[in-house]
């Protein structure tokens, strides 16, 4: 009987996973108050080992979370400041070392102006700190 070559999809039929991401903050439908955002996602991948997670804004490419510590499966948190008012729509992007990629549902929240930036709750009024220094006459 010849030698038969048997074609790679009948030795491979099962395709690599590809990873799983899901968005965890901020929830659908929310609404932040001020200038950051703090985005949250859950991901991960069955064979490969995770590059990074991608998050995005409207479309686009607002920043990446990278897998430091070479795992499967992390949560990966990105920051977003300097954000204007208005509607956002929000994806997190998962991508294996293999290249392979998938992307989350969408969530959709609202911004409005005011509140204090980088997630805090207030703005802290504090005196200020002269460094004076007259060599002809000491300070107090």
């Amino acid at each position: 009987m010849p030698k038969q070559i048997i074609p790679q999809t009948q030795l491979y039929p099962e395709e690599t996973p590809r990873p799983t991401v899901e968005l965890l903050a901020p929830a659908n439908g929310a609404v932040q108050t001020g200038a950051s955002l703090t985005m949250t996602a859950s991901a991960a991948c069955e064979f490969n080992t995770l590059d990074r997670v991608d998050f995005y804004t409207n479309g686009v490419l607002f920043g990446s979370a990278g897998n430091a510590s070479g795992g499967r499966s992390n949560i990966f948190s990105l920051t977003a400041t300097g954000l204007a008012p208005g509607n956002y729509t929000l994806k997190a992007a998962a991508v294996d070392l293999a290249g392979l990629t998938h992307t989350s549902g969408s969530v959709r929240i609202t911004m409005k102006s005011g509140g204090a930036a980088y997630g805090l709750t207030n703005r802290v009024v504090i005196s200020p700190f002269l460094n004076f220094m007259n060599p002809d006459r000491p300070i107090p």
